[in-house]
């Protein structure tokens, strides 16, 4: 009878094995999200798979090449290979399988529709930002986010970001990147706030004034070095203004006069 059981369980092993569901398994998965100035975001997934042997891996790459770029078949061969921030911008969105000599892993990138960070409000120098919790619904478990033992989330904020008040779950914050590494649950909600300074306008319609330009008359070679000038100017007008301020301060140093001798009274 122990035979028996035996023979069974090396049978069912062997049938485990041979099945595609333990040909691979996703090692790593690293989320990469670059904020555009408006909130929304260009996003990069990257799924690190570890293959059993040279067959599976031989395998995998035939499944690669017929799923071809289609987010949508590779999400039907297995549903672990998904966009995970939510509202992918249409026309977006492809799928690679590549391999390096030390790593092999499907990569999908994709833009969003909605504002990863939204505006929470504004002034006439500053915006405020915050995070969007509809975009991270596939973290969701009930009233709590997980992030998976195996998932890093890199979050590129805009260069003139400033990061303001603590952030919720904590997060490693190198420069204007934060990351958030699981095994992490959080109960509420992702809390990342932020601040841009709003970029001062040039003043200068390069397209308007090349048309107006070329209405007047000008030529195109004239009126492309007028403005080429200007740009110039406007580009060096800090530079300029503190050498004025300087020739103003060396040439205006006030010199002492000698004073009105006093009459006398006879």
């Amino acid at each position: 009878m122990r035979a028996i059981v035996a023979i069974t369980a090396v049978f069912l092993l062997l049938a485990l094995l041979s099945s595609g569901a333990s040909a691979y398994f996703i090692d790593r998965h690293l989320v990469q999200i670059n904020i555009a100035d408006d909130g929304t975001a260009k996003v990069n997934e990257k799924f690190f798979i570890v293959f059993r042997n040279a067959s599976d891996l031989t395998t995998f790459r035939a499944k690669a090449l017929q799923n071809g770029p289609s987010l949508e078949s590779w999400g039907a061969f297995d549903g672990n290979f998904t966009a995970h921030i939510d509202s992918i911008k249409g026309g977006t969105g492809r799928v690679t399988f590549e391999e390096t000599q030390a790593e092999k892993f499907v990569s999908i990138e994709y833009e969003t529709s909605d504002q990863v960070m939204e505006k929470k409000s504004e002034t006439s120098r500053n915006i405020d930002w915050q995070a969007n919790q509809d975009v991270f619904k596939s973290f969701e478990s009930g009233s709590i986010y997980v992030i998976p033992g195996n998932t890093d989330i890199s979050i590129v904020l805009p260069k003139n970001a400033q990061i303001q008040g603590d952030v919720v779950p904590t997060a490693v914050v190198s420069g204007n990147i934060v990351s958030w590494s699981g095994k992490i649950n959080v109960s509420g909600n992702l809390v990342l706030d932020y601040s841009t300074e709003k970029q001062i306008a040039t003043g200068i319609g390069i397209s308007k004034m090349l048309q107006d330009l070329l209405a007047g008359g000008a030529m195109p070679i004239v009126a492309i070095a007028i403005i080429a000038a200007l740009l110039v100017v406007y580009q060096q007008r800090k530079k300029i203004s503190r050498k004025i301020e300087k020739y103003v301060i060396e040439h205006s140093q006030i010199e002492s006069k000698p004073g009105k001798e006093e009459e006398e009274l006879e």
